[in-house]
């Protein structure tokens, strides 16, 4: 939830954040903390903010693991979101957060996201999706480590009610 104290600056009460991804070796993660923001711009056609949070973070690992299978740490996260309407049926949106925490949780971590969304109809969208994700420091599961980055492409088609 954002709370605006003036026009551009907010605070985020709170900023919590839960993931999964069995690829990774991370059966749950749970970020949990309080951010200001400001709104760099905003304008009809395009909004662009930053967001910083000091957090606690909590990593359960995949049973089975070598190490501890519960990791906590404080980090600090830094969110960007960006989204502009480059014409009239076509909108670019880009997104970045980026969590500084200890080895024991990853390091830090990365994830980006960037999108094409293309109006075809008054109804019909089809977006272009690509998604980066970094854990700098995987835990391993048993003797197998996984890939720090994963990378995603993701064509979708919606229709609107």
């Amino acid at each position: 939830f954002d709370y605006f104290l003036s026009r551009r600056l907010f605070v985020r009460i709170p900023d919590v954040e839960y993931f999964r991804d069995p690829f990774q070796n991370l059966e749950h993660r749970l970020q949990f903390g309080v951010g200001v923001g400001y709104d760099l711009i905003k304008t009809p056609r395009t909004e662009w903010n930053v967001t910083l949070s000091p957090s606690w973070q909590r990593n359960w690992y995949v049973p089975g693991t070598s190490g501890e299978s519960v990791a906590d740490s404080v980090a600090g996260v830094l969110d960007t979101h960006f989204d502009t309407e480059l014409t009239k049926r076509l909108d670019w949106i880009f997104e970045y957060r980026g969590v500084l925490s200890r080895k024991e949780t990853g390091n830090d971590t990365h994830y980006a996201k960037t999108s094409l969304e293309f109006e075809i109809h008054k109804r019909l969208k089809l977006d272009l999706t690509f998604e980066w994700e970094r854990i700098s420091n995987p835990q391993a599961s048993g003797t197998t480590e996984p890939e720090p980055d994963d990378l995603r492409l993701i064509t979708s088609v919606g229709i609107d009610f």
